[in-house]
């Protein structure tokens, strides 16, 4: 049994009361620092504290199997269906060899290396060694153990155990005979001792005190190695030595199943209570009468077998040494290599979470983790001809027919595939069923063909069909139609082809669809035609399409029709045509097929994944109506109203993100409600009915707290005075989808509300000058279902006052203003204390500000002081200007920089911006701070001045060219707009008014990535300028520092408006 199913098991046992397990940790090591490689093996299980008895399993496995649908990896799928991941190299672990894996009761995932003990979140690795613990004698981790005291322990190498505890690290067996130990297994007794097995035997360790476990005799298993500890279902524990099995309880040793003197590495008792035995000589079995070796395949007799789990499906999962990872399934054994995508074929490690995920742990390449996603795909690698599938269909006998780049193939319910040699050389675009039998095939090199019992059939000219490339094919009734090129439209009667009416015969219809009423809609590079007895009628984008190539179309049960197109999605209802594209929401504009379940949400495959909409909530948006009402977690409104899809990608299952398009079998719902979209990748399928949700909420935690760079001691609870910049640094733990883990903080004392950040911002809360006094900082989180955390992590502390902030201080003040001389003295003080108020501001605000703040109290207070505020930040360079200078004389430099900064300064005080900073002939700035104003017109007034500099920079370059300087000088600008802090940084004798927080970051990355003589901006300046400004496709880029893609448009500026120059402003 595994320990992260255990774990799962204690988190739900734990509500209200905690329960108590016992823990068991096992890992093997080859000859360790023998001079051979070396390799670690973990094994992972528990004990209740009064032993399982044979009446409370059941009820425990019942408790898991009631929930494993919705987390664990569906043993139905192939190994090679699942999503493999991996971590390995710089900025992951700080050595390749992920020895042993341990998930916390915290939701951390523990990976023991030989350069020490990492902690991962599924964002961010720790490293805890001797460097930066003392506790740490060797940094070699070769186990792991969490006890019901929620200790930590961890064995080592050669320094016997540490303890990690109440957040410190402890060195546990100084002063006793485990203290230079060689570490190889951990368990915890039903009374609370632990077990440690070593190179040099067993012991039991308890209040300090390390005590030898022997069996007697000349040939005591338990004087030399054990390798591994295994929790027996009636009681004690299984022990693999190099002498073979023993089961140590109540002090008896007795001698276990299996050859003596065979060399053990991993046990696993399994819920049937059959003993798996992994050996250096391979996998063995014994069912309580029979041992029995076990055959995983040819070429693997003989094998190292070193780790083993069971998962909560129970599967049987074996890491062996360089063949890769097994999984046995009743009678089923499957195997995934490095060709399959693992990392590297020598296991070392297994665990799987409480989520349902599969760690794998590997000799020379870290870790990999198996998941399963909502989407399963079928490729080459479970018996496509091709990964590049173009078409799908059922036929009336419920077979699935997949047409790829190279093959025709089918597939009968979960049945294995079948490749149809006829056309294994040809590319297969289209597929119908015939009326007479068999199908109707199109390819892309030879035309249309009928295949029935194994012959094919082609047609061509003699047959009235004059088309080299077929992918339109659908039978109405006993009519055919075919669709390609170079002929256009055709359709199939009495038994010959005949061209389709109309001026332009539809030369390039990819989409058909038969409607309610008899008709037939055709989509077209043109728009979309509706072919009645009437005649036709086309429609086009400036009818109202949201793109003149349709690529799809679907007509519900009400009548409406769904268009899609490479520009959106347009609904067809009452004669009206409304458009959905990227600005609403549509993570990607191309919707290549568009299906719906039996639930009424729509699916649209599309170039970046595929969508799924409810049609309520398209009807709601298009109304106008932007109510937040959807039940489900993963389809939201943003605060702008945008409608947000719920988008299934790479990270869900799929091999490739891209669907395929170009004919109406883009896309397939079967009869037995799954839909199935062809990709460049293969296949895939979602089954909406069986959706799993992940109901697990992230665990949250408050990591980490530092102060003008100095990280503090945690937990914190009091923070010395003199602080400026404060930092909190948070998590939340789920490991199955870590980059859709969502936050909410606040800290009570400053935030008046809930702060949200962004998707894939780093987990830091930033403040700055925050006041003496008592703070709370609280932070939930939810995971990629939308599940949110019960209750916020928390962390309550005291901002202590420097002198002058105390209230002796204060009275000792009060003092003197009474005494002698009071009166001129406050006068003087008055006047002091103004002269340098107007010092200070003049340093940091142009003039004009400046009379405007000191003419009310509040807003002069508030341009001083510190606060978090939503504002528009704007970035400038001229890319390449350090390299250009080098070459000039100074007086030509002078005069550029010059020129250039009285030209572009000015532009930013004129539209109400402030100037913060010169970095060269760069220029950082924001709108929105110190004084207020409204996110969308500091949008406005930024992307305006962003354009009247572009613009200003071509008068510049004729004034140059026409001086003689250099003249092809271009800039580039980012802007961007988030929750930062705004406030006085730096010391008391140099200080600037100034922002900080990733909303600046952002600005920055977006300027160094933008294109010369253009603008890129992030999603929310795109919104609120998109109507003034034309704006290109947008699209995700990936940035340095952030975890997730970040939507963004470029801007390509054109002449200012003549109300820009409007507005005055605040410049430095």
């Amino acid at each position: 049994m595994s320990v992260d199913r255990r774990s799962f098991v204690q988190w739900l046992l734990a509500q209200p009361r905690r329960c108590s397990c016992a823990w068991t940790a096992c890992l093997h090591s080859h000859e360790k620092r023998s001079g051979r490689r070396s390799g670690l093996r973990l094994r992972l299980s528990c004990q209740s504290r009064l032993g399982f008895s044979l009446f409370a399993l059941p009820i425990v496995f019942a408790l898991v199997f009631s929930v494993s649908p919705a987390l664990a990896l569906d043993p139905l799928k192939s190994l090679k269906q699942y999503r493999l991941d991996s971590w390995s190299g710089e900025g992951t672990l700080p050595q390749a060899s992920a020895q042993s894996i341990y998930q916390t009761k915290d939701g951390y995932l523990w990976i023991g290396t030989m350069e020490g003990a990492v902690r991962f979140d599924g964002v961010r690795f720790s490293t805890f060694r001797k460097s930066n613990e003392p506790a740490f004698l060797f940094d070699d981790i070769t186990s792991f153990l969490q006890s019901r005291d929620d200790s930590l322990w961890m064995g080592t190498w050669g320094g016997g155990l540490v303890r990690f505890h109440n957040g410190r690290f402890s060195a546990a067996t100084q002063s006793t005979p485990l203290s230079e130990s060689h570490v190889l297994c951990l368990g915890e007794e039903t009374d609370g001792s632990l077990l440690v097995g070593t190179l040099a035997g067993l012991w039991r360790f308890r209040d300090g005190k390390a005590t030898k476990i022997r069996r007697g005799g000349s040939a005591d298993p338990l004087d030399g190695r054990v390798s591994e500890l295994e929790p027996a279902r009636q009681g004690g524990f299984w022990v693999g030595t190099d002498q073979g099995v023993v089961r140590v309880h109540n002090g008896k040793v007795q001698t276990g199943p299996g050859a003596p003197d065979s060399r053990v590495r991993a046990l696993c008792e399994d819920r049937q209570g059959r003993l798996w035995i992994g050996r250096k000589d391979g996998l063995y079995c014994w069912d309580g009468s029979k041992f029995q070796p076990v055959d995983l395949g040819t070429g693997l007799v003989g094998k190292q077998v070193g780790t083993l789990i069971e998962d909560r499906d129970a599967n049987i999962w074996a890491g062996l040494d360089r063949s890769g990872l097994f999984r046995i399934r009743d009678d089923l054994i499957e195997r995934i290599t490095t060709k399959e995508g693992l990392s590297d074929d020598d296991v070392i490690s297994l665990a799987e979470d409480r989520e349902g995920n599969v760690w794998v742990g590997t000799f020379r390449a870290g870790i990999n983790r198996l998941k399963d996603g909502t989407v399963t795909a079928f490729d080459r690698s479970v018996g496509l001809s091709h990964d590049c599938v173009w078409s799908v269909f059922e036929d009336s006998r419920g077979v699935l027919w997949i047409g790829a780049e190279e093959g025709l193939n089918s597939m009968e319910g979960r049945g294995p595939v079948i490749q149809h040699p006829p056309f294994k050389d040809f590319c297969i675009l289209g597929i119908a069923e015939a009326s007479e039998g068999g199908l109707w095939v199109g390819t892309y090199e030879k035309g249309l063909a009928h295949y029935a019992s194994g012959r094919v059939r082609w047609f061509g000219p003699a047959d009235g069909l004059n088309l080299d490339r077929v992918y339109l094919l659908f039978r109405d009734g006993e009519r055919v139609w075919v669709g390609g090129s170079p002929g256009g439209l055709y359709y199939l009667e009495k038994g010959r082809f005949r061209p389709a009416d109309g001026k332009e015969k539809y030369l390039t219809a990819g989409s058909i669809l038969k409607a309610l009423d008899g008709s037939i809609w055709l989509g077209t590079d043109s728009g979309v035609t509706h072919l009645t007895d009437k005649g036709a009628q086309t429609w086009k984008a400036k009818d109202g399409l949201a793109g003149d190539k349709v690529l799809s179309l679907h007509q519900d049960s009400s009548g409406v029709l769904w268009i899609g197109t490479e520009l959106g999605l347009t609904r067809f209802k009452d004669g009206q045509f409304t458009s959905f594209k990227v600005a609403d929401g549509l993570p990607h504009c191309t919707i290549t097929r568009v299906l719906e379940d039996d639930s009424g949400n729509l699916w649209l495959g599309s170039g970046k994944g595929i969508f799924r909409v409810s049609k309520k909530s398209l009807e709601t948006y298009a109304n106008g109506r932007l109510d937040s009402g959807s039940s489900d977690p993963g389809e939201r409104r943003d605060r702008r109203g945008r409608l947000e899809l719920k988008v299934y990608d790479k990270a869900d299952g799929m091999k490739s993100s891209e669907c395929n398009s170009g004919n109406p079998t883009t896309g397939w719902k079967r009869r037995d409600g799954s839909l199935w979209f062809p990709t460049i990748r293969g296949a895939v399928r979602i089954i909406p009915s069986e959706l799993k949700a992940n109901p697990v909420p992230p665990p949250v935690h408050v990591e980490e707290v530092t102060v003008d760079g100095r990280t503090l001691a945690m937990p914190v609870t009091r923070i010395p005075a003199g602080g400026r910049q404060f930092e909190l640094r948070y998590t939340g733990l789920s490991l199955y989808s870590p980059a859709q883990v969502r936050f909410k903080y606040r800290l009570d004392g400053f935030d008046d509300e809930w702060v949200e950040p962004e998707l894939g911002r780093d987990r830091i809360a930033h403040y700055t000058n925050l006041k003496p006094g008592e703070y709370t900082f609280r932070v939930m989180a939810s995971n990629n279902d939308g599940v949110w955390s019960s209750s916020p992590a928390s962390l309550k502390f005291v901002l202590l006052p420097s002198f002058y902030q105390t209230y002796w201080f204060y009275a000792l003040c009060v003092i003197g203003l009474v005494g002698g001389g009071s009166g001129l003295y406050y006068v003087v003080s008055r006047m002091l204390a103004s002269w340098r108020l107007t010092r200070k501001l003049t340093r940091y605000h142009s003039q004009k500000v400046l009379l405007e703040m000191r003419s009310r109290k509040s807003s002069l207070k508030r341009g001083l002081g510190s606060e978090r505020r939503r504002i528009t930040i704007f970035f400038s360079d001229i890319p390449g200007f350090a390299q250009l200078v080098e070459h000039l004389p100074a007086e030509q430099v002078t005069q550029l920089m010059n020129d250039y900064l009285s030209e572009m300064v000015p532009l930013v005080d004129t539209h109400g911006g402030v100037l913060t900073g010169f970095q060269g002939e760069g220029l950082m700035g924001f709108f929105g701070a110190p004084q207020p104003m409204d996110p969308a017109e500091q949008a406005r007034r930024a992307v305006r001045m962003g354009v009247a500099m572009h613009d200003r920079m071509g008068e510049l370059r004729d004034k140059w060219r026409d001086a003689g300087l250099p003249s092809d000088i271009n800039i580039r600008i980012g802007i961007a707009q988030d929750y930062v802090t705004v406030g006085n940084f730096g010391s008391k004798d140099l200080m600037e008014y100034s922002a900080i927080g990733a909303g600046v970051n952002l600005a920055s990355r977006l300027q160094s990535n933008c294109s010369p003589g253009k603008i890129l901006v992030s999603f929310p300046v795109y919104i609120a300028t998109r109507d003034e400004f034309s704006y290109g496709e947008t699209v995700y880029r990936e940035f340095k520092g952030f975890a997730r893609r970040v939507r963004v448009a470029e801007l390509e500026p054109r002449p200012v408006r003549a109300h820009e120059e409007e507005a005055s402003g605040v410049a430095v």
